[in-house]
């Protein structure tokens, strides 16, 4: 193939390499943005939770000095206390964070309550 570039006149016949290098850099590429999909962090600190999951999704705006900070609600977890936390984030939020350079993070938070501790007798 002859291409005509300004005054002169380039054969790039025999740089046949050019299509197999697009096709590893789009493998790379895809296989790159595909792994960064999701994860989940789980903290188990019971094993016999009281509540099932609460779910909620929190953010954080400007990389980090604005967040939104998410309590357990004493109807809902009346020992104040938690058996297990999740945290975890997909595909989607993970390109929020990267389509606006970390300015907005969302993840999802879940958790589920700790049982009432059992009442301890009172020593004298």
């Amino acid at each position: 193939m002859k291409v005509h570039i300004g005054s002169g006149t380039r054969d790039w016949s025999h740089h046949g390499s050019g299509c197999a290098a697009g096709a590893i850099v789009l493998f790379i590429t895809v296989a790159f943005l595909t792994a960064q999909g999701c994860y989940h962090t789980r903290i188990i600190a019971s094993d016999s939770p009281a509540t099932d999951y609460e779910k909620h999704t929190m953010y954080a705006l400007a990389w980090g000095l604005v967040q939104t900070n998410v309590l357990p609600d004493s109807c809902h977890c009346p020992s104040n206390a938690l058996a297990e936390v999740r945290y975890s984030s997909n595909l989607g939020y993970s390109l929020i964070t990267v389509i606006t350079l970390g300015f907005w993070s969302p993840v999802e938070v879940e958790w589920r309550c700790a049982k009432m501790p059992a009442p301890q007798p009172h020593e004298q």
